[in-house]
C-alpha cells in the first residue's frame, strides 16, 4: 500500500517547487483565543508569490466526494479542519493571511480537494469554536463509545462523562 501512494502522489509532490515551501509539520501550541488556547498540525505550508499562504493536510484512504466537504455535508468537518488552520494560523501571525486550503488524498491524487478561504471562513470556524467551548465548559457534550485506543491519549479525557462509568 505503501509503495502504490508513493508512486500516484510522488509526481504531486515534487512539482512543487522548493521555495514555495514554508513549513512542514508545522505544529501550533497555545494560540490565544478569548480566554483559551488553541493548538494543531498542519501537513504542509506553502507560500505564494504575492506573500500569502496555503495549507495542506494528507489524507490517507479513499478520496471523499467533493460535494460532501460542504457545510451540512458528510465530511463537513474536513472543511472545518482547513477553517480551523487559517483561523489559528493568522490570530498567531496577524500579518500573514491564507487564501486557499486543500486535502491531498496521497492514494488518490487527481481527487485533491482545494477550496479558497476568506474572512467568512474564520467567522463560522470561530462560532463553531466557541460552541464547542462553551459546551465543554457545561461537561455538555455525547463522547462516542468508549475505545481506549483514543481515551488514552485525548486531552479532555478528565472532563469526559465517559470517565464517570
Amino acid at each position: 500500500r505503501g509503495k502504490k501512494c508513493f508512486t500516484a502522489y510522488h509526481k504531486h509532490l515534487v512539482d512543487t517547487p522548493v521555495e514555495r515551501i514554508f513549513a512542514t509539520e508545522f505544529r501550533f501550541d497555545f494560540v490565544p483565543y478569548k480566554n483559551k488556547f488553541l493548538k494543531g498540525f498542519i501537513d504542509r505550508i506553502e507560500q505564494n508569490s504575492d506573500a500569502t499562504f496555503e495549507f495542506y493536510d494528507y489524507k490517507t484512504g479513499s478520496a471523499k466526494p467533493k460535494t460532501q466537504i460542504a457545510d451540512g455535508k458528510d465530511y463537513e468537518n474536513y472543511l472545518n479542519q482547513l477553517r480551523f488552520y487559517k483561523y489559528a494560523f493568522e490570530l498567531q501571525n496577524p500579518n500573514k493571511f491564507v487564501t486557499r486550503a486543500g486535502l491531498l488524498f496521497v492514494e488518490e491524487p487527481d481527487k485533491n480537494f482545494y477550496v479558497n478561504l476568506n474572512d467568512e471562513d474564520s467567522k463560522i470556524i470561530e462560532e463553531k469554536i466557541g460552541f464547542v467551548y462553551e459546551n465543554l465548559e457545561k461537561l455538555n457534550f455525547n463522547p462516542p463509545p468508549k475505545d481506549n485506543r483514543k481515551c488514552d491519549f485525548c486531552e479532555y479525557y478528565h472532563l469526559c462523562k465517559l470517565n464517570d462509568m
